[in-house]
């Protein structure tokens, strides 16, 4: 039963005036391993390759990673940018900056802020940018708040590598696309005309064969940091509220291309979302957005929210679902590494998972437009000892239903209440955010894993 009997078991003692005296007695049982016990156990089970990446990532280095406040130096002085983007990674301004200073790999540090439908921003940001507004940048000492203002203000700062081409051809190519962009952005949900202007998207993409991206070539220019954050999120949320397959179809195979592309960028690869996430993310965003009868026929909706049934419960495919592929670089990699990825990134936070849970139980707290995001809620604290119990599961071999059926088996023995469990694991399982938490692929084996135990509690 892993994470949720144990969580949950905590969460509903705070509803059942349970005497929660009770819960401190769960650290000391034998059953309870120790953070010190489970961080061992991972270790044991990572490979040298996995351990040389996260040494990687932690000097600054590495493909694009949400979790870096420093990359490409962790000296202060050489340091001349500091981007402020959002926490959780929604936002798509903030994402075509962050993306254009991976790609220039010169040294920048990151701070993070709240966007307003999921959190308060501190009085020292609301000093720097009046307006509120993310992306702000701080370069060598000038404060610049506008996106497009700072891509420009970067590239001058940073002219190598280019994001602007040499060929004149493509010189001349790049205003029209640029106009595109803004044209295909505008007519987002606006279904003759965006069918439209997808086809001539495919069509812009195929101009220059001597690559994958919009200008051609082998790496990313302007264009493609402009298209990046809307043509991914047009990608989640066409099939889901609409029931239209924009990535995959068979009528745009330069589109298809380009995103595949894009995935083997290691300045993409840390930076993008999955489809959960950003479907559940734009409403509060764009003051929200309408199902049509197609969402539900085609059966996309419920492939992406897991309410099919089938998309978030194991067996997982290797390649993703038929509305969202895996990449190829994970899917090379394959499910054990993605496994391994969330129960570090768990291992990792462990006290805060723990009393994150815990939230489903406890006070709420102040609602923000963000339908999943309860910032101020106050969790029950006592529940870490259930966590650390429900995380032995979290073993590369041991995702399987006998594990499951002992650790139940073992919390029965402890005299937690499984209801409770369940609720603070469904807590959980809904809120998992990409790339906030972790990547995709770890993403869809912990919300299928926690839905096993979900299940067996139930």
């Amino acid at each position: 039963m892993t994470f949720g009997g144990l969580f949950k078991k905590v969460t509903s003692m705070a509803k059942r005036d349970i005497d929660v005296g009770d819960i401190s007695k769960i650290s000391g049982h034998e059953l309870v391993p120790s953070e010190a016990d489970l961080q061992l156990l991972l270790q044991n089970c990572l490979t040298p390759e996995e351990n040389s990446l996260i040494e990687l990532k932690e000097q600054g280095q590495g493909p694009a990673d949400h979790l870096a406040s420093k990359r490409f130096s962790s000296d202060e002085d050489k340091i001349s940018v500091e981007l402020y983007r959002d926490t959780a990674g929604w936002c798509p301004y903030s994402q075509k900056v962050w993306l254009m200073l991976e790609e220039k790999k010169q040294p920048y540090s990151v701070s993070k802020v709240a966007m307003n439908c999921y959190g308060e921003k501190p009085q020292s940001f609301w000093q720097m940018q009046p307006s509120g507004g993310i992306p702000v940048a701080v370069i060598d000492g000038r404060v610049i708040r506008e996106s497009n203002d700072i891509l420009e203000a970067i590239e001058q700062k940073f002219p190598s590598p280019s994001m602007f081409p040499e060929d004149q051809g493509k010189r001349q190519a790049l205003p029209q696309m640029l106009r595109l962009e803004r044209a295909i952005f505008g007519c987002w949900f606006r279904w003759d005309e965006f069918r439209r202007l997808a086809a001539e998207v495919d069509d812009t993409l195929g101009v220059f064969s001597d690559g994958p991206f919009f200008l051609g070539g082998e790496r990313p220019s302007i264009v493609d940091v402009m298209f990046c954050p809307f043509l991914e999120r047009m990608a989640a949320s066409l099939p889901y509220y609409k029931g239209f397959l924009f990535r995959g179809s068979p009528d745009y195979p330069n589109i298809n291309a380009w995103f595949a592309a894009m995935e083997a960028l290691d300045s993409f690869k840390g930076i993008q979302s999955d489809y959960y996430t950003t479907c559940m993310d734009l409403p509060p965003q764009i003051g929200g957005c309408t199902f049509t009868p197609e969402s539900t026929a085609t059966g996309y909706k419920g492939m992406i929210d897991g309410s099919d049934g089938t998309s978030w419960r194991l067996p997982l495919s290797p390649e993703g679902s038929a509305v969202e592929p895996v990449s190829d670089f994970w899917q090379n990699k394959g499910m054990q590494q993605a496994r391994r990825e969330a129960a570090r990134r768990l291992l990792g936070n462990l006290s805060a998972v723990t009393k994150f849970c815990c939230r489903a139980v406890g006070d709420k707290g102040r609602r923000y437009g963000s339908q999943l995001a309860n910032p101020d809620a106050v969790p029950n604290e006592e529940a870490e000892p259930v966590v650390r119990l429900a995380l032995q599961l979290l073993r590369e071999d041991d995702w399987d239903k006998d594990t499951i059926a002992a650790a139940i088996k073992n919390i029965a023995q402890i005299g937690l209440p499984k209801e409770i469990t369940a609720d603070c694991l469904i807590y959980l399982r809904e809120r998992i955010s990409v790339p906030r938490d972790m990547p995709y692929p770890a993403a869809r084996q912990l919300r299928a894993h926690l839905n096993l135990v979900i299940d067996a509690l139930q």
